[in-house]
């Protein structure tokens, strides 16, 4: 799929709630989701997606470790359309998408 262009995001390696997470298994659930999304994509992967995706599945403690591991952009399960304000930089962590269990 990656090679085809499909954009592979990370997405945990237990699915665990994050805002229920310690500060290591925070980092120990990006950091090796990432890395093994990049080894057999042979590629890095930018983006991440929250498991259970809601606001309530993510709190400022893991927006803020995104960055220092190498993530351009993660998405919420908010379903609205995106608007100015998470075009703009410090949004870039809490993109709203539409789950498609909706349709």
């Amino acid at each position: 799929m990656h090679s085809n262009g499909f954009e592979i995001g990370s997405h945990t390696c237990s699915h665990k709630l994050m805002s229920n997470l310690t500060n290591f298994e925070i980092d120990s659930e990006l950091y090796f989701s990432k890395s093994i999304l990049s080894d057999i994509c042979k590629s890095n992967i930018r983006s991440f997606c929250f498991p259970f995706g809601g606001n309530s599945s993510y709190n400022s403690n893991v927006l803020d470790k995104l960055g220092s591991h190498g993530y351009s952009e993660s998405f919420s399960v908010n379903p609205q359309p995106i608007k100015d304000k998470f075009l703009k930089p410090e949004h870039r962590f809490e993109l709203p998408r539409y789950d498609c269990n909706l349709f």
